[in-house]
């Protein structure tokens, strides 16, 4: 099974509330489908300042995943706090896109995300002023990839 370690260069991320999509499930190359995905937004985030890493872990259940993304947003205009709110603590799925254009999938209607901003106050004049946004899921494995 194709597992995702750390993937570099994310070029764009999306995200829809759950309850406005569909995901198929997952096939033997890990792969899925989307459908009904008219309502992606995609979010705006600080140049290369999105990471991703899937460390497998051991549980009373066996092998699990866990996928984690993150990004920076900046707050220099009302627009970015505004974005950087709207999906905050709701379900939803998140497609991201790596430098060389795979996209990846975490979570599904029926397992939703739910997305964390916190706010980065700079130590120092010249230290980052914006939000951090993150996402985790747990899965028994790795996030597909979108066919």
């Amino acid at each position: 099974m194709n597992t995702h370690t750390n993937i570099g260069s994310i070029q764009k991320i999306e995200i829809v509330l759950a309850q406005f999509m569909t995901v198929s499930k997952p096939d033997e190359k890990n792969q899925v489908t989307v459908t009904n995905s008219d309502a992606w937004t995609e979010m705006n985030f600080a140049h290369l300042s999105a990471s991703f890493e899937e460390p497998e872990k051991q549980v009373g259940q066996g092998l699990v995943y866990e996928s984690s993304l993150e990004w920076l947003m900046a707050k220099n205009n009302p627009d970015n706090h505004k974005e950087a709110f709207r999906f905050s603590g709701k379900k939803v799925v998140i497609r991201f896109t790596d430098g060389n254009g795979q996209q990846y999938l975490m979570g599904s209607q029926d397992k939703p995300v739910k997305v964390l901003v916190k706010r980065m106050v700079p130590a120092v004049p010249s230290g980052f002023n914006g939000y951090k946004l993150s996402a985790k899921i747990l899965n028994p494995r790795p996030v597909p990839f979108v066919a």
